[in-house]
């Protein structure tokens, strides 16, 4: 970062919220409000109010977890082509980038300490370390992670530019490490052929590009839009530059998706019959295909649709699509048990809907306190006014 951007004060003013905000603090609440009440029937009731079995254990707090983690991933990669990779266009962002990102980060932990039954029990962790474990490297490098986006937000904050790039440079490299890790956690597991195989770590990383692509995208079009906020010439151009890079980033994942399908069913993976021809054909070929990569890449590849409002409808459609990809990559790679055992079964109830629905909320409500605070759109001008200073 070569751009000379003060430090900002957080702001402790009174609260000017608009009509458009109000709107997404009552949705976000009732979404809060349905996470508590779901959260505290299971902590209480215990793990038989999930539809889980001995033979598929991970339900979709599984598939939430990894949907939030891997684009706080994602959304860390963007913050680093400013703060790492010096490319001043996308300083613009660092500041909303790396708030949301801690901010999915924390979701997505607070799915899988739900699922773990008994969260209390994590000093094992601490006392009991198993380094052969990718699990246990996995949690490593998350917590590391964690540290290290805080530390890159506070610098931010108080515009020290060096320290924003060594703390960047250093969050970007843990967020690639975590997220081997995580890949390698499921690449890892012979006894499931639909997860195993090298390619894993490569497809969740290229993921978690899209992922936090899509989910900053609606971010940004829906802060100013709410707030009935004039962006910058530049912030304007930026979003228009991200949809290009979203569009061939999907692209790319389109590409990957294909061959990773396509030598599975060369290794004859039975999971994958029941994929792209079974009884879960219409949830990929629509929900993640159709919906999630092909109608997106037209959008945003076509120049008279990848306006503001293309690209917002394009990350939609690439988010849910991502959504419903976690959930099949979770449950349907569960399905095949060893030793000839009858297949396993699984169909989230709605207790566990409940809860997938609430984190959204979780999200919500928590990225518009930072909102308020933090001064995101100010930020975003004094960068924008930086940069017409020096000229770039």
């Amino acid at each position: 970062m070569s751009l000379n951007i003060q430090a900002q004060k957080i702001n402790f003013g009174p609260l000017k919220p608009t009509m458009g905000t109000w709107f997404w603090v009552l949705v976000f609440g009732a979404l809060g409000l349905i996470l508590a009440y779901s959260a505290v029937y299971i902590f209480f009731q215990g793990q038989h109010t999930l539809a889980t079995s001995d033979p598929v254990p991970w339900n979709v707090f599984v598939s939430a977890y990894i949907f939030f983690v891997v684009t706080s991933t994602g959304l860390c990669f963007i913050s680093a082509f400013g703060a790492v990779f010096g490319i001043e266009k996308y300083e613009l962002i660092a500041k909303r980038a790396v708030f949301a990102s801690l901010v999915f980060l924390a979701v997505g932990m607070t799915a899988i300490f739900l699922d773990i039954g008994r969260p209390w029990m994590m000093y094992n962790y601490a006392i009991s370390p198993n380094p052969a474990s990718p699990m246990f490297w996995m949690g490593v490098f998350y917590g590391l992670y964690f540290f290290l986006l805080l530390m890159e937000l506070i610098f931010i904050i108080r515009g020290n530019l060096k320290a924003t790039q060594f703390w960047g440079t250093l969050g970007f490299i843990s967020a690639v490490v975590a997220h081997g890790c995580l890949g390698a956690l499921l690449g890892m597991i012979y006894a499931k052929p639909l997860w195993f195989g090298p390619y894993m770590p490569i497809y969740f990383i290229m993921s978690a590009f899209v992922s936090g692509l899509a989910s900053l995208s609606i971010i940004l079009i829906i802060s100013y839009k709410s707030k009935n906020r004039k962006m910058s010439q530049r912030m304007h151009e930026l979003i228009l530059d991200m949809g290009k890079v979203f569009g061939y980033a999907v692209c790319a994942l389109l590409f990957f998706v294909f061959w990773k399908n396509a030598s599975g069913i060369f290794a004859d993976k039975p999971e994958l019959h029941w994929i792209l021809y079974g009884e879960y054909a219409a949830r990929f070929w629509i929900g993640e295909v159709l919906i999630g990569l092909i109608i997106p890449i037209f959008i945003l590849l076509y120049k008279g649709t990848r306006t503001h409002f293309g690209i917002l409808i394009a990350a939609i459609m690439v988010i849910a699509g991502l959504v419903m990809a976690r959930v099949n990559l979770v449950i349907i790679g569960q399905l095949q048990t060893p030793f000839g055992q009858p297949l396993g079964t699984y169909s989230a109830n709605m207790l566990e809907i409940m809860f997938f629905a609430g984190l959204f909320g979780m999200f919500g409500l928590i990225y518009l306190v930072g909102a308020y605070f933090f001064q995101f759109e100010e930020f975003e001008d004094m960068v924008s006014d930086a940069l017409d200073e020096a000229g770039h």
